[in-house]
């Protein structure tokens, strides 16, 4: 409110009205009325933005806090779901647990009950025995008597044990396992029923899932075959450059071996000039000794000449002095009797000239023998050397360069192809994992061909797994007439003489391996076994047996597939 108050303020204001002001000041507070005025219509519409958009950020955040809340509610009622099925299912497995314990344990104890009660029944019958052995006179009286009684009885018990067998064992034994051997069959049809519409189903899907494999493995195929072609070209690419470092490398060689000539050349003028600078040096040697030789005979001579020049004086003076003045004028007067002046300048002449023969002498000996400068020669040797060291450092480093580039690029090049060709076997290794059938033995095979092998292959483990299941379900009917078999046969000598047997049990099956296991097995039939809980007892071992077997087919399926 305090900003439309101003605002309205200055527009109210009217410079127009101001006749002291000159017009330019008038003209820029108009102007700075019309920029306030819109500044403050875009902070206007800038805060109706901002307030705009505050107002939708706030209701998608309502939005987004109301969609965080239902998927909370979701991912908490899911989890109550999970937790409620995984007690469910535990609960139903520790019942079905506990109610095969118990009924196991019901079992092992009456048959425990049972054993007891029959080994008490024989030790009573022993005791008997004993009693009525020690009543009996002699051995031989009681083995006439019983040799009489077993013929007597024996065709009697037989006929008896017969009929009782007919009518109490095997005729409810029979219907009970005909009954039982129905309703298994009619099981175990629904069951093979059913795993064939599932056999066809996965075999259906085998096939979807083969076509769609041929068509990828025929895509891999080119994939690997335009692979296949591009690491040929690479390798005929590298097999040339290969080709042109081995020529560089040759021409190389072939300049050193031209610069080692070179080298070699200099070298032998170099022994060839120290040779010479050393006859040279002997010959200065020798030079210097003459030339020492000379000036000391010239020495000689100057000291001869010196003494002569020093006696011509005196002589000289002598006869100026025993001359008459006359004589002197003369002498003095005429300048070719003055003797005194020439013989000044013979002598100064005399002094230059050997001046100048000693000093030509040596001039002459340095120019003649001077020593050659090979200091010339060396540097230049030197220099063609580190040119030369320097063009071997260059080329050298080139083909360095050329070469850790050229192993940079192979490098990356391999380890390129490496991963892409580990990337197609690992998708191939998955793609084949489920393939029933050893690699191997499809080398050399056409495509068509190995498909084929792969089929039969695959229907000939499932008809072995189907003879396995049908050889149990022959091995089972088998052990039930092998124990018919022998309940008829042991059942004949049951009755004959109570026999304490040793009775061994397993913990699942019990195996009676006495003789008197008919007897025992008619007692438990009469007295708790109906047939019933026979028939119960059958149904529920086949839908074990059958549950069982049909898992194990199942997770042999998913291994492979």
């Amino acid at each position: 409110m305090d900003s439309d108050v101003c605002f309205q303020e200055l527009s109210a204001i009217d410079p127009s009205e101001w006749t002291n002001i000159p017009p330019p000041v008038v003209k820029s507070i108009k102007v700075l009325k019309k920029c306030i005025s819109l500044q403050l219509q875009s902070i206007k519409e800038s805060n109706q933005g901002v307030m705009n958009f505050n107002r939708n950020a706030e209701s998608q955040l309502s939005k987004f806090d109301f969609e965080i809340n239902n998927i909370k509610t979701l991912v908490i009622s899911a989890e109550e779901n999970y937790s409620r099925l995984l007690k469910d299912t535990v609960d139903s497995a520790q019942k079905s647990h506990q109610a095969l314990q118990k009924s196991i344990t019901s079992e092992v104890e009456y048959l425990k009950k049972h054993t007891e009660g029959k080994f008490a029944f024989l030790d009573i019958q022993f005791a008997s025995l004993k009693t009525s052995m020690n009543t009996l006179p002699t051995y031989e009286i009681l083995d006439t008597k019983l040799q009489q009684s077993i013929r007597e009885n024996s065709s009697r018990l037989r006929k008896e044990i017969r009929e009782d067998i007919k009518y109490t064992i095997v005729d409810p034994e029979i219907h009970t396992l005909t009954t039982n051997l129905e309703s298994f069959s009619s099981f175990v049809q629904e069951n093979i029923k059913n795993t064939t519409e599932e056999l066809n189903k996965i075999n259906e899907e085998l096939q979807r899932q083969n076509q769609e494999n041929e068509h990828k493995f025929n895509v891999l195929m080119g994939e690997i075959e335009e692979i296949k072609q591009g690491m040929e070209k690479i390798i005929l690419d590298l097999d040339t450059e290969i080709l042109k470092i081995n020529q560089k490398v040759n021409e190389f060689k072939k300049y050193i071996g031209t610069v080692e000539g070179a080298v070699n050349v200099v070298k032998n003028k170099v022994k060839k000039h120290r040779k010479v600078i050393k006859s040279l040096r002997n010959d200065q040697e020798s030079c210097e000794t003459i030339i020492k030789n000379i000036q000391e005979d010239i020495k000689r001579i100057d000291y001869k000449i010196i003494a002569l020049d020093d006696s011509e004086h005196i002589i000289q003076q002598q006869v100026y002095e025993n001359t008459p003045i006359s004589q002197v004028k003369y002498i003095n007067e005429n300048p070719i009797v003055n003797d005194e002046k020439n013989i000044g300048k013979i002598q100064e002449t005399k002094v230059v000239r050997h001046e100048t023969i000693k000093n030509y002498i040596p001039e002459m000996v340095q120019t003649k023998y001077k020593e050659p400068d090979f200091t010339r020669v060396f540097e230049e040797i030197q220099k063609t050397k580190l040119e030369i060291e320097e063009k071997m450092e260059k080329v050298n480093n080139m083909n360095k360069m050329k070469i850790n580039s050229m192993k940079i690029t192979l490098e990356n090049g391999l380890k390129n192809a490496k991963n892409t060709y580990s990337e197609d076997l690992t998708e191939i290794k998955e793609k084949l994992y489920w393939l029933p059938v050893n690699l191997k033995e499809i080398k050399g095979m056409s495509p068509t061909e190995a498909r084929i092998f792969i089929l039969e292959a695959r229907m000939r483990s499932e008809e072995n797994i189907r003879n396995e299941q049908y050889h149990k379900l022959l091995q089972l009917l088998d052990g039930v007439k092998v124990d018919l078999k022998n309940t008829s046969e042991n059942i004949a000598f049951s009755n004959m003489l109570p026999s304490i047997n040793s009775v061994s049990y397993d913990s699942r099956t019990p195996d009676l391996r006495s003789g008197d296991y008919a007897r025992k097995l008619s007692d438990s039939i009469r007295t708790f076994d109906s047939p019933e809980r026979v028939k119960a007892k059958m149904q529920r071992q086949a839908r074990v047996s059958m549950s069982v077997e049909l898992g194990g087919i199942k997770s042999s399926f998913k291994r492979r597939f």
